[in-house]
C-alpha cells in the first residue's frame, strides 16, 4: 500500500470517527435538553399542584372560621363580615390556582381537579348564601343554610383525596 492510499484511508477513518463522535454529542445534547425540559415541566406542575392544594386548604379553613362566626350568636357583625370576606377572597386565589393546574396538566390531573373545583364552588356558594340570609336579618330557616354549608364542607373531602392521588400518580411519587 502506498503512502497516498494510507493517508486517504486514514482521513476517511478519521472523518467517520469524527462524524460518529458528533452524532453522539448531538444525541447527548438532545437527551440533556429533553431531561431539562422534563425537570422544568415537573417543577412547574409540582408548584401548580401544591398551590392548588394549599389554596384549597386555606379556603376550607377560611370557610370553617367563617362558619363558626356565622353560627355563633355572640359574634358581632364586623367579625362575621371580616371572616366571610376573607373566605370569599380565598375563592379567587383558588380559581387562579385551578387555572394554573389546567395549564400544567396532564389531563388526568385536570380531570381530577374539576370535581374538586365544583365542590369548592358549592362550599363558597353555600357560605355566601348563608351569609346573605343572615345579613338580611332573616332568622327563620337558618338551619337549612347551615346544613347546606356543613354538607358542602364534607363534600370536599372525596374530590380533594382524588386530586391528591392524581397528583401523586402524575409526579410518580405514589
Amino acid at each position: 500500500m502506498d503512502s497516498g492510499l494510507a493517508a486517504v484511508i486514514g482521513a476517511a477513518v478519521g472523518a467517520v470517527g469524527g462524524l460518529g463522535a458528533s452524532w453522539f454529542t448531538i444525541l447527548g445534547q438532545r437527551h440533556q435538553q429533553r431531561a431539562e425540559r422534563d425537570r422544568w415541566r415537573d417543577d412547574m406542575r409540582r408548584q401548580a399542584y401544591t398551590s392548588m392544594l394549599d389554596c384549597c386548604e386555606r379556603l376550607s379553613a377560611g370557610w370553617w372560621l367563617a362558619g363558626d362566626a356565622l353560627r355563633s350568636k355572640s359574634s358581632d357583625e364586623a367579625l362575621r363580615e371580616e371572616r366571610y370576606l376573607r373566605a370569599h377572597e380565598l375563592w379567587t386565589e383558588f380559581n387562579a390556582a385551578v387555572a394554573a393546574v389546567s395549564v400544567a396538566g396532564p389531563r388526568e390531573v385536570t380531570r381530577a381537579a374539576e370535581p374538586l373545583m365544583d365542590a369548592v364552588y358549592e362550599l363558597d356558594a353555600a357560605g355566601t348564601d348563608w351569609w346573605d340570609v343572615l345579613r338580611s336579618g332573616r332568622q327563620r330557616g337558618l338551619t337549612k343554610w347551615e346544613n347546606r354549608f356543613d354538607a358542602a364542607m364534607v363534600a370536599i373531602q372525596a374530590p380533594r383525596a382524588a386530586f391528591r392521588q392524581a397528583v401523586r400518580e402524575a409526579l410518580d411519587t405514589d
